[in-house]
């Protein structure tokens, strides 16, 4: 129970709520508190990772991910100077904020096969999101939530690795790419206004063919574990 150890640590409603009622002000947040944003959302991503694998039902609780996600807008538009929007999203945060302290937890599952059957099906999703030349931003969108997940897993069972590994053929290399693109697409959505279920994007053929060939490299035992060359 790691990463709700962990949430519980780094989530903080006065914190966050100061970050919120700044931004109503029309102030832009501080440094510290565009880190305290950076940091709540990868610990949540963890904590829905962890969920999404463990659980029985796949998922986190809704309010959990609402203000997770929300809280990436956030981030992401101050970042982008998107200050308006942000300030918008800031109200929502604040409504959402009071249902987190008190969350049912889902009932977690403890059959290895039945996760290592997940994060198979999850590798597969992506394989055929990337033997397409052409796909929806909301399916890119989608790659990037598995390969985080598959990715998380390879991290907690290899962490010396992880943070070793940091070329093109490697775990992390392909989290880069990914990451790039997705920088890329987030500019598109608040400068032009796309709406990721209705705009299609094209793969480029390098990104193609170097995602599928790394994917084919990930096993994935019975233990539920992932590795990649």
């Amino acid at each position: 129970m790691e990463h709700l150890a962990r949430w519980s640590y780094y989530f903080e409603p006065e914190m966050l709520e100061g970050v919120c009622k700044r931004l109503i002000q029309g102030l832009r947040p501080t440094k510290g508190q565009m880190e305290y944003l950076t940091t709540l959302k990868n610990t949540g991503d963890d904590l829905r990772n962890f969920f999404r694998l463990f659980s029985v039902v796949h998922k986190v609780p809704t309010v959990i991910q609402s203000l997770v996600k929300i809280v990436g807008q956030v981030r992401d538009q101050v970042r982008l100077g998107e200050l308006q929007l942000a300030r918008k999203q800031a109200r929502k945060v604040l409504k959402v904020v009071p249902g987190c302290s008190k969350v049912d937890w889902p009932e977690l599952q403890t059959d290895p096969a039945a996760k290592a059957r997940f994060l198979r099906h999850r590798v597969t999703r992506m394989k055929r999101f990337l033997a397409l030349k052409t796909i929806t931003a909301y399916d890119f969108h989608e790659l990037k939530k598995d390969f985080r997940l598959v990715y998380s897993v390879y991290y907690h069972l290899y962490p010396e690795e992880a943070r070793a590994s940091a070329g093109p053929g490697t775990f992390t290399g392909a989290k880069k790419l990914i990451k790039r693109m997705h920088q890329v697409l987030l500019e598109q959505k608040y400068r032009r206004g796309i709406k990721y279920r209705t705009t299609s994007l094209s793969l480029p053929e390098d990104f193609r063919a170097h995602m599928l060939g790394f994917l084919g490299t990930i096993k994935i035992t019975s233990r539920g574990s992932a590795h990649g060359r």
